[in-house]
């Protein structure tokens, strides 16, 4: 890109949202996939990194690495950090000047609190960041901005700041910013509404709005506040750089980039640019190209619902290489996918230097070599899109997808010849919950017909459809569709020989429960057997059974709440003779390591996951270690190692 196109369409909007662009739009999507920017053919290729950085020990980044993004074909770079030093914010801006690439700082919207008020959510939980009406939280970000607009009137390649408004404050509590009922907004309220500010614990005072009638007027004043705080900083901005951007993350948005950002900081001069995360890898064990088509419907299902609001806006994709299944080829071909449907993509670039805290990615957890093949694949994306060639994304794969493939003879064999009996009614009845991927082992002989009782459970309002996949003993598949949410389904199939047949399921953020009725079946978690993770168990499993081999004198179950504190379990190990050995409730993680008593290995267990005493019963990752990974809901079902 030549440095006189900085100014125009980096400066510029791309969408503008009035009724009849979004009419074309929409149409657009409907008859073709996608409408193109409708003032300029170009797409944003912006790059939030966090891993150049990790390869040197200067803070953040080298001329020379601004020149290498700016190779791959990234047009805007974002140091992950530095955002306080502006005076290196000014050399990396003048680097990128020079390559012809524009250039943001990177800065949280929120902001830690101290004496002011914590943000407090409807259930009375707070996280110790500043509410969204916070005084100290405003000058704060005034400062900020304001001094990253006047670096824009110094340097050109300076176009916008990248506003990140996940809270990484504990305990967490989603995304910033929804109503915040603390006491100071509380007691405001109430003064304007002519009445006494109640004294309230945290936990009753949305109850209390709510049962004086009170709760939408309680809205519509803070969001009036929210508006206003927006309104303010954006003026500020326009009498130093009218044309300065915001970049929002998360998109669509929470309720107060909805009601507030949005409405608030996007302008003809500076169209707001929104950055959606909901396609930045793959949920679960989905092969490639599933993946890709799951993930351009949610990512054009979020586009449309934000392209007919009325404020100008860009729209673009999100890739971050450290979640689950985003290995270099799926980021390079999704980053693609992503800018056909909309305005460009986006890449939270972390991972590939870094030792990954996430052990439930399944398969893949890029380490450093892996830089090198995501910068190739991203580079791959980028000369795609400048050449116009926006279908690319659905070629066939070029390297070897480590997601999704079932595991070639995995060597199991039964442990009790007669299997179970399932009777009509035990088919039907509830089975174990799994959210994202589910992946299962299936004994099958030929000619003898199988049912797979199915079942899709929605949580909240999640629309994802869960699907399954059905692989034979050889590996090809011979079966796949759809579960629907609220449903039950059978689906059949007649092994044409004997063995193991896989299933994999995958729901993204809602649940899938299956049971078969052959004699023979097991759960296995993601990555078994090559590097078994955990069973990503949600809201419901029945008791579970595991073998314990001849000779094992400890092994330890592990049950971890990923997502909140709020979500916890109550865990039961239990003996051959049904006895309770060890139990305990987690608080994001619970251990219980057993010791096996003499003549109880070489047996069946069992476990029990259930309510806590305090807590909800959300999402569980239940891992054992010691024994094999492999459970079932029936003693007789059980499949194990082969010797």
């Amino acid at each position: 890109m030549q440095e006189e196109n900085l100014k125009g369409w980096l400066r510029g909007g791309q969408r503008r949202t009035t009724v009849v662009v979004c009419i074309m739009f929409v149409l657009g999507h409907l008859e073709t996939g996608r409408a193109e920017p409708l003032d300029s053919p170009k797409k944003w290729r912006i790059l939030v990194d966090k891993t150049f950085m990790h390869l040197n020990n200067e803070l953040p980044l080298r001329k020379k690495q601004v020149h290498d993004i700016a190779e791959a074909g990234f047009n805007v770079i974002v140091p992950r950090r530095g955002g306080s030093d502006i005076d290196f914010l000014e050399k990396c801006a003048r680097w990128a000047e020079e390559e012809g690439v524009a250039f943001m700082p990177w800065m949280r919207g929120t902001l830690p609190s101290e004496d002011g008020p914590e943000m407090v959510w409807g259930d009375g939980k707070t996280t110790p960041i500043c509410s969204p009406t916070s005084d100290r939280l405003w000058n704060w970000l005034t400062r900020r901005v304001t001094s990253y607009a006047r670096l824009g009137r110094r340097v050109d390649s300076v176009i916008g700041v990248f506003l990140d408004y996940e809270i990484y404050s504990q305990p967490k509590s989603g995304n910033a910013y929804s109503l915040s009922y603390d006491g100071k907004t509380i007691e405001e309220f109430a003064r304007e509404q002519g009445i006494d500010p109640p004294s309230l614990r945290p936990s009753k005072r949305r109850e209390w709005l709510r049962d004086r009638g009170l709760h939408e007027e309680f809205s519509a004043f803070q969001v009036k506040r929210w508006r206003i705080r927006c309104r303010r900083l954006r003026a500020k901005v326009d009498k130093i750089h009218p044309e300065f951007r915001f970049c929002v993350y998360p998109a669509p948005g929470t309720p107060f980039i909805k009601k507030a950002i949005c409405q608030e900081w996007a302008t003809d001069q500076a169209p707001l640019i929104l950055a959606d995360h909901s396609a930045y890898g793959r949920r679960g064990t989905i092969p490639h190209k599933l993946a890709l088509e799951a993930n351009r419907r949610v990512f054009a299902r979020n586009d449309r619902s934000v392209v007919l609001e009325n404020f100008p806006h860009d729209y673009i994709g999100g890739i971050d290489p450290k979640v689950e299944g985003a290995d270099p080829e799926f980021s390079g071909k999704n980053a693609l996918m992503q800018a056909q449907v909309a305005d460009g993509y986006w890449v939270f670039y972390e991972g590939p230097t870094q030792p990954s805290w996430q052990d439930r990615v399944p398969y893949f957890t890029p380490g450093p070599a892996d830089h090198e093949a995501y910068m190739k694949w991203f580079t791959w994306a980028n000369r795609r899109i400048d050449s116009g060639d926006m279908d690319a994304w659905k070629e066939p794969r070029q390297t070897r997808d480590r997601v999704g493939r079932p595991a070639q003879s995995p060597g199991l064999s039964t442990l009790r010849e007669t299997g179970a009996d399932w009777t009509e009614p035990a088919l039907r009845e509830a089975a174990t919950r799994l959210r994202g991927s589910g992946a299962y082992y299936i004994r099958g002989r030929s000619g003898h017909r199988i049912r797979l009782f199915m079942h899709g459970h929605q949580l909240g309002d999640y629309e994802d459809i869960p699907g399954y996949l059905l692989y034979a003993p050889g590996g090809e598949m011979i079966k796949q569709g759809k579960i629907p949410l609220g449903k039950r389904v059978t689906a059949a199939f007649t092994p044409e020989e004997d063995g193991l047949y896989q299933l994999i399921t995958y729901s993204r953020q809602n649940c899938a429960s299956v049971r078969p009725d052959a004699s023979h079946w097991v759960m296995v978690p993601a990555g078994f057997p090559e590097s078994p993770t955990s069973l990503s168990i949600c809201q419901f499993a029945p008791r579970l059974y595991f073998y314990v081999r001849e000779g094992t004198a400890t092994f330890t179950v592990e049950a971890r709440s990923p997502r909140s504190n709020a979500e916890r379990a109550a865990v039961q190990v239990l003996d051959p003779m049904g006895r309770t050995v060890a139990d305990g409730e987690s608080k994001r993680t619970v251990r219980l390591p057993i010791s096996v008593a003499e003549g109880q290995d070489g047996k069946v267990w069992s476990l029990a996951i259930e309510e806590p005493r305090k807590g909800i019963l959300e999402d569980v990752d239940l891992r054992l270690e010691g024994v094999p990974p492999l459970l079932a809901e029936s003693p007789d079902a059980l499949l194990v190692p082969g010797e």
